[in-house]
């Protein structure tokens, strides 16, 4: 089965809301090494005062969404729902 883009989501980061302990290393299966940080794109059904239907924000685990700890945001945007990508793209 293909999967197929239904959706865009274009968005900017803020990167100097991450905090840095929050930035992962991982092995590259070239041996270089990688960084990374787990996010989630919101995508809102309408947009906000500055024209903006998506926010980026730091992902929350289980138990710091039971702790009720504050999101990060790092990033908004734009989510378009109805514009898929016309390239075939592979992932």
């Amino acid at each position: 089965m293909d999967r197929k883009i239904i959706s865009t989501t274009s968005f900017s980061l803020d990167l100097d809301k991450i905090p840095k302990k929050l930035i992962k290393e991982f092995p590259r299966q070239d041996g270089t090494t990688g960084r990374s940080i787990n996010l989630t794109a919101l995508n809102f059904n309408s947009e906000d005062k500055y024209g903006k239907s998506a926010a980026i924000k730091i992902s929350d685990t289980k138990a710091e969404r039971d702790e009720g700890k504050e999101s990060v945001f790092v990033g908004n945007g734009w989510h378009n729902p109805t514009k898929a990508a016309t390239d075939d793209v592979s992932f």
